[in-house]
């Protein structure tokens, strides 16, 4: 199952693998329920994910705003050399 989803995976940006991955572990966790041993570093694994997804689209958030401001500021007039 993850073997076959992996070959899904590679083509999709760096935030959209890692909500795969959240959602995957959350699925994880929910089928196993009572049958989950108390060691188990599935839940470490969700809270770093949703981090780390944070930190992206805050980043990505960012770079849209910085391209928007790009956009909306005229470009400066070129200097007239004064050519021949």
């Amino acid at each position: 199952m993850f073997m076959a989803q992996g070959t899904e995976l590679t083509s999709q940006p760096q935030v959209d693998m890692e909500r795969q991955a959240q959602t995957e572990f959350t699925t994880y966790r929910t089928c196993m329920a009572s049958r989950l041993a108390t060691d188990d570093p599935a839940q470490t694994y969700i809270e770093e994910l949703g981090r780390q997804i944070e930190r992206q689209q805050k980043a990505i958030d960012r770079a849209a705003a910085r391209a928007a401001k790009a956009a909306a500021t005229p470009a400066p007039a070129p200097a007239d050399g004064g050519g021949t």
